[in-house]
């Protein structure tokens, strides 16, 4: 059985942010933002949002905004993400 490109997209997508790399970049997200929710202001920031996934596995930081769950949802069309 072969897997679909979305398949084999999400499984890198998984493996990537399950990894220490992404574990790294999220510190430094969340530091550069004070814990505070890059969307709203004012909800702590729990979650990580790509802006792309041009460089999925190398982001840049500028690629990436720390937001609180409602932010992220609202990102993504609907109400909390995750």
């Amino acid at each position: 059985m072969t897997m679909t490109a979305a398949a084999r997209w999400r499984e890198r997508y998984d493996a990537h942010i399950g990894g220490p790399a992404w574990a790294l970049l999220r510190s430094k997200v969340f530091a550069r933002c004070g814990g505070v929710c890059e969307g709203c202001g004012e909800r702590r920031a729990v979650e990580v949002h790509h802006l792309t996934y041009a460089h999925l596995g190398e982001e840049y930081l500028w690629e990436l905004r720390a937001v609180c769950a409602r932010c992220h949802g609202r990102l993504h069309g609907g109400g909390s993400h995750g």
